[in-house]
């Protein structure tokens, strides 16, 4: 008893002791023991350091939870913890994020919005690219306005033509368009039209995947815009006397520095051509055509009077 006395006085002094207040303030007959007071205050005091050690590996699990995400993310999670209470009231929140599979409900929520982004997308992407038939035409006339008119008898043949664009964007705005007009009733939330809820979900997250993708080309783009420019290419092709440059995108080296200003200078005037004569047709009673003549002095002589 005495060696029990003399624990149970040093054990007063510790941390263990203090946690425990209400344990010794209203002693009850229910808890009364044969066990002696060293054994007792051994497994105290194990109970208190493993119940400490706990906590700090519960700290630790939280932190390492916690380092995914930012004090705005859409799960609501507290990122920001002080109080023991509040690491034990995460955990239990957590328990229950986990048992009830809230994440599956916040994932159908977030497939649902994110298939209104991909119509969204889809719509615009049409409309940038609902120009691809006047641009043809466009095309078509200048090709034609060559035949027609001869400027000089250096250059035998001008052709342009449109090829699809090399832009990643471009490709991966035509992929989601595709997508979304082939899957109009399949993404989003659940309709009349829609298949089964598997197929749905499926095809959700392909949209997700897709604006991933698109997420990641923008981040490296250089430019905040994508024109109308960019959703295609112009190819050319000059005959300048037995020089055939084949189908190239770039009007250099078609023969010499005043060839290739003279090439340039063709295009151009055959362009205003046929916006002329696109303007007599919509019957505009007034118009003006405005032009700069750059680099004049580079052309040979003979053809400074057809510029």
């Amino acid at each position: 008893m005495e060696e029990d006395l003399r624990e149970y006085e040093a054990f007063k002094l510790t941390d263990a002791f203090k946690s425990i207040p209400e344990l010794l303030s209203e002693p009850n007959a229910e808890n009364k023991t044969l066990e002696r007071g060293k054994t007792l205050i051994a497994g105290l005091n194990e109970k208190h350091y493993t119940g400490i050690q706990r906590y700090t590996d519960l700290q630790a699990a939280i932190h390492k939870f916690n380092g995914n995400f930012s004090s705005q993310n859409i799960f609501k999670f507290k990122t920001n913890l002080i109080e023991q209470e509040a690491y034990f009231q995460f955990s239990e929140d957590l328990q229950e994020f986990v048992e009830e599979d809230k994440i599956a409900l916040f994932e159908k929520r977030i497939n649902e919005l994110f298939a209104d982004i991909i119509r969204q997308v889809g719509k615009e992407t049409t409309d940038l690219m609902s120009k691809e038939g006047e641009i043809e035409t466009v095309i078509k006339d200048i090709n034609s306005d060559f035949i027609k008119r001869i400027f000089t008898g250096v250059i035998k043949s001008i052709e342009l033509r449109v090829v699809p664009s090399e832009n990643k964007i471009v490709h991966l705005l035509a992929e989601i368009k595709k997508f979304n007009d082939e899957n109009i009733h399949e993404i989003g939330a659940s309709n009349l039209f829609s298949s089964n809820e598997q197929t749905r979900e499926a095809k959700n997250k392909t949209a997700i995947h897709l604006l991933s993708l698109l997420t990641a080309e923008i981040a490296k783009y250089k430019h905040s815009d994508i024109n109308l420019s960019d959703t295609f290419e112009l190819e050319f092709k000059v005959i300048e006397n037995d020089n055939d440059t084949n189908w190239v995108q770039s009007l250099a080296n078609v023969g010499s520095n005043g060839t290739d200003v003279l090439v340039k200078a063709m295009i151009n005037i055959m362009l205003l051509n046929v916006f002329k004569e696109g303007a007599t047709k919509n019957k505009f009673k007034d118009f003006r055509l405005h032009c700069m003549v750059d680099e004049i002095g580079t052309l040979h002589i003979e053809n400074v009077r057809g510029y």
